[in-house]
């Protein structure tokens, strides 16, 4: 797990380079607020370039805005964390 900052510069971006500087071509992208919007259209980009990419929200009463754009919505980031730890004891297994 990665948090995306970057100076000068938006989430978008740093996870762009991310993937160009890895050669990754799977990600897992959760976000909580409008700043997560260009690393959503990066995820988007990936997937039609063949790769592969789940969105998660993590949704409150405050920010919504990634809900109608993800692929999974979970309830804060206490129900993200333990998705995230489930689907890597899933892997695991």
């Amino acid at each position: 797990m990665l948090e995306l900052r970057g100076h000068a510069t938006d989430k978008g971006v740093a996870l762009r380079g991310l993937l160009a500087e890895t050669g990754l071509r799977r990600v897992v992208y959760a976000g909580d607020d409008l700043g997560d919007l260009p690393a959503y259209d990066a995820v988007d980009q990936l997937r039609a370039e063949g790769g592969d990419g789940v969105l998660v929200a993590s949704a409150s009463g405050e920010q919504d805005a990634l809900v109608g754009r993800s692929d999974v919505v979970l309830d804060g980031p206490d129900a993200v964390a333990a998705w995230l730890t489930a689907w890597a004891d899933a892997l695991d297994a």
